[in-house]
């Protein structure tokens, strides 16, 4: 998806949001094992809502920071915006691994399970650098090439995303623990003809 937005003074400019196959994630495996989701649960749950919370403050927090160091640093504020443009990238490429799943761990799934997030998650990377190396993008769009020691330290700190959903997801399999995590026992039910599920 394409974006367009309005930054002061200079010309308008196209953000390349990474829209990616999520929907083709392969099956987790071990979803019977978990207690079944209430009828009357939202589609925006409690889950959804802190995971999209804990993302927002990270990135928002983070990224306004690093705008601000960098003006320190007596960078132009053009120079500022690409390398901005260039964390938030770097965000939403970790990010997308986050969201692969609710509970299990980012370091846990292999990105070749998935070779069709893979490849458009590439495709959507590979825009950007066209956009950020390719002479006739950076004219129409504002953008300019970084040098390898600002994609080290911009990669870097885009990894604090990983670790703000990594605590989160611990956190909240410490607060809501699955039937698997628990345990569950299979009792008879001769009165009902059938059997009894019950946890333990």
């Amino acid at each position: 998806m394409v974006t367009l937005r309005e930054f002061g003074r200079e010309p308008l400019h196209f953000y390349f949001e990474f829209d990616v196959a999520l929907a083709f994630e392969p099956k987790e495996g071990d979803v019977l094992n978990r207690p079944p989701r209430s009828p009357d649960e939202r589609i925006f749950n409690q889950i959804m809502i802190e995971r999209t919370l804990v993302a927002t403050l990270v990135i928002g927090v983070i990224g306004f920071g690093t705008f601000v160091r960098l003006l320190d640093q007596e960078l132009s504020e053009a120079a500022v915006r690409n390398h901005l443009r260039l964390l938030v990238v770097l965000f939403q490429m970790i990010n997308i691994g986050n969201a692969r799943s609710e509970t299990t761990s980012l370091f846990q799934l292999s990105p070749f399970r998935s070779p069709i997030l893979l490849t458009g998650t590439i495709t959507a990377f590979l825009v950007h650098l066209g956009g950020m190396y390719f002479p006739p993008a950076q004219a129409v769009l504002g953008t300019a090439p970084v040098g390898l020691e600002q994609w080290l330290v911009l990669g870097g700190i885009a990894l604090t995303i990983a670790v703000a959903i990594e605590l989160h997801k611990l956190s909240w399999k410490a607060r809501y623990p699955t039937l698997r995590d628990r345990g569950t026992v299979i009792l008879a039910n001769p009165r009902e003809g059938g059997l009894k599920i019950g946890v333990c």
